[in-house]
């Protein structure tokens, strides 16, 4: 399957840490939103129509990917506080009653601004729509899939969302991320259809509000109600413990009681979880419908412009040296010529660190190939697994899809 690269888009392929439903969960809130929207298309909606014709021949990436704002925030520091809202700083739930139009000044970006920011990617999105960039749309729908998603989290709505200071430290990853990826493993997100409800951008009483503040004000109302269900979070944690007798660290558990825990949260917290994965994926599909007043009409598919093609790879006492071939597919949609190869390496744990990085030059001409030769030293290798090599311009917004590995043996002797 092709792979896909489009400028405005960091699309870092490494392995993300699970800061929010991990990527199983965003995965099934993007399947949900698209099955919503092919509900809504049956029914003739032409707005349903529109996205869909974004969406669908991109439909690899735009679930494959939707990941994309944690990937964005391994690199950009001030992306953190995108992701959530911690109602604590902002002096509890009654807060979001009378939602300011901008986060207030008094209070610190670590408190976080997932409303605002949500706001603001929608209204980039209906912009771009508008104007017929169909790269920027696809990319704003994106982020818009990420954040609706963290929206729904309960634990993202919290300081303590990691139950720190509690029996439940660790909690946030064995909710979100490890049950989740056992309901999956088991089928339990067959049929993720979100209901069909009256659409709350249509409402009368939202006529004379711009798009911008309904977002705000819907969003808000989105985490107010997840905020309520912290307390059943942590109750079903330590019951699940308690079944299950997990103790400490989650991994440093035996399998066997690894299991029975990811079990018994399922049991207990698995219709409560589908539950806020469909209203996540209702909600994206109902943000980007309202933001689809003009849009395609016809199949858009986002063109891949820059593949790495192949590496030949010499080992010698010292180096390993890999002369990589970069080959261009379609015509540049950014003044960047100067990118950036990346080699970053596994260990034996999860996890990617980077290693080197080296100044290149890409084609500029479609069929154009280029070819650049780097030298990585032996001794930093001795502790990965594999390496991979991407290919990035300088700006963090704008990124090659597509990667290649380098496994061990090649450098090993």
């Amino acid at each position: 399957m092709n792979r896909v690269l489009f400028a405005g888009l960091l699309t870092l392929l490494i392995c993300v840490p699970s800061y929010a439903w991990g990527k199983a969960g965003h995965k099934f809130v993007h399947q949900s939103a698209l099955n919503y929207l092919h509900d809504q298309a049956a029914q003739n909606d032409k707005r349903a129509m529109r996205v869909l014709n974004l969406l669908v021949p991109n439909r690899f990436l735009f679930i494959e990917e939707s990941d994309l704002a944690d990937k964005i925030r391994l690199v950009d520091p001030t992306e953190a506080p995108n992701h959530y809202l911690d109602l604590e700083d902002y002096g509890g739930v009654n807060f979001l009653i009378d939602l300011p139009n901008t986060r207030p000044d008094d209070v610190p970006d670590s408190a976080g601004q997932l409303p605002w920011r949500l706001a603001e990617v929608s209204a980039e999105y209906k912009q771009a729509m508008t104007k017929g960039d169909w790269k920027e749309s696809f990319k704003f729908a994106m982020l818009m899939g990420h954040y609706c998603g963290d929206a729904h989290v309960p634990l993202h709505t919290t300081r303590y969302y990691d139950g720190q200071n509690s029996a439940s430290k660790g909690i946030h990853s064995r909710w979100e991320s490890k049950t989740v990826e056992y309901m999956a493993e088991n089928n339990m997100f067959n049929d993720m259809r979100p209901a069909f409800r009256s659409s709350p951008f249509l409402l009368r009483d939202f006529a004379a509000i711009d798009f911008d503040r309904k977002t705000q004000i819907l969003t808000a109302e989105v985490i107010g109600g997840a905020h309520l269900l912290i307390g059943n979070i942590y109750r079903a944690d330590a019951d699940a413990r308690k079944r299950s007798g997990l103790k400490g660290k989650f991994r440093e558990n035996s399998e066997d009681v690894k299991l029975q825990f990811v079990e018994s949260m399922s049991e207990i917290q698995g219709s409560q979880i589908r539950r806020q994965i469909l209203d996540a994926g209702r909600f994206l599909a109902e943000l980007l419908m309202a933001g689809a007043d003009t849009g395609p009409e016809q199949a858009i598919e986002i063109q891949e412009e820059l593949r790495l093609m192949n590496a030949k790879i010499t080992a010698g006492s010292k180096y390993l040296e890999a002369e990589i071939e970069i080959i261009r597919l379609a015509p540049p949609s950014t003044k960047y010529r100067s990118y950036v190869i990346q080699v970053w390496g596994e260990p034996r744990s999860q996890g990617y660190f980077p290693l080197a990085k080296f100044r290149t030059f890409v084609p500029g001409a479609v069929g154009e190939k280029a070819f650049q030769t780097i030298r990585v030293p032996i001794h930093k290798l001795r502790h990965f697994d594999r390496i991979e090599l991407r290919l990035h311009p300088f700006d963090k917004l704008t990124a090659a899809d597509n990667r290649l590995f380098i496994k061990k043996r090649k450098w090993q002797r």
